[in-house]
């Protein structure tokens, strides 16, 4: 059976996005206010042809928020989350402006779904801190970053596989030259739903499920196995006949970063898996 290798690929297109100017070039500031953080990139836009030219990679940042965590025992986002999202947006936009952002887009993802003041927060950090937000479907979610593959390749058609990972939800997609459109796939086992359900495992009511330990990690695996069916079948063997590119914070942040690759196989995650299972947040390494 073919394995899936993974590419790591961390980027954002919002080309569905037109602004008038007089200039075919511009900075413009995109902010990704996602369950567990907030990110930033800044980038040269040719307003004329709608493409980006080029990504300033010294703007590029993130604080974390968690968005996800607020909204576990309740469905609506707290005073204390509010302050530190817009504290978060309101730093960021300082960052892009800095590096000379004149335009200042958002869009916040599945947390701000699945609260019910979700709405009325973004219009508050619209109100407050000048940039302007969208709410986005998870299905929107999902192109985009299929789009960003796309633009950060240079190529007018990828045949691939987008894989994301986020703080509150998971997407595939999946295109090819010969389908009639991408097929997706929309999940909510993402990082902190997971980490809920390994801490309901070990029936504790810590923060952190740190260190998991080996018999807990063999327990998680009906957890996965579950979701994996429902993924396979929804894609068939289109995820053994395509590249898979990883996206998002659990792709590039702790595999990648872990394992000092980019390029890799599910073989090669074995090892890194049952040694960090084994580990404290301080033997992780600690921070956000």
């Amino acid at each position: 059976m073919k394995k899936i290798i993974l590419f790591i690929v961390v980027t954002t297109s919002f080309s569905a996005f037109a602004f008038s100017s007089k200039s075919c070039f511009e900075k413009n500031a995109i902010f990704d206010i996602g369950s567990g953080s907030t990110k930033l990139k800044v980038f040269t836009w040719d307003n004329c042809k709608k493409i980006i030219i080029e990504e300033d990679q010294s703007c590029s940042s993130h604080i974390k928020v968690g968005y996800k965590e607020d909204i576990k025992s309740k469905d609506y986002f707290s005073s204390k989350i509010q302050e530190a999202g817009l504290r978060a947006l309101l730093d960021l936009k300082k960052l892009s402006k800095s590096c000379g952002a004149v335009r200042f887009l958002g869009v916040a993802t599945s947390a701000f779904r699945q609260s019910k003041n979700g709405k009325k927060v973004t219009s508050y950090f619209e109100k407050q801190s000048g940039i302007n937000i969208r709410i986005i479907s998870q299905r929107e979610e999902a192109l985009i970053g299929f789009l960003g593959v796309k633009q950060k390749l240079k190529k007018s058609q990828v045949n691939a596989c987008v894989w994301d990972i986020g703080g509150s939800s998971m997407q595939i997609i999946c295109g090819n030259s010969q389908s009639k459109g991408p097929i997706f796939y929309l999940g909510q086992l993402a990082s902190v739903p997971f980490k809920n359900k390994i801490l309901k495992l070990k029936n504790s009511k810590k923060k952190s499920p740190n260190p998991v330990g080996v018999e807990i990690f063999k327990k998680s695996k009906s957890i996965i196995k579950m979701e994996s069916e429902k993924i396979l079948e929804t894609f068939s063997e289109d995820l053994w006949q395509t590249p898979v590119y990883g996206i998002g914070g659990v792709h590039n942040y702790a595999i990648a970063n872990n394992l000092k690759i980019k390029n890799f196989k599910q073989s090669d995650l074995k090892s890194w898996v049952l040694k960090s299972v084994r580990l404290s947040d301080s033997e992780l390494g600690g921070g956000d």
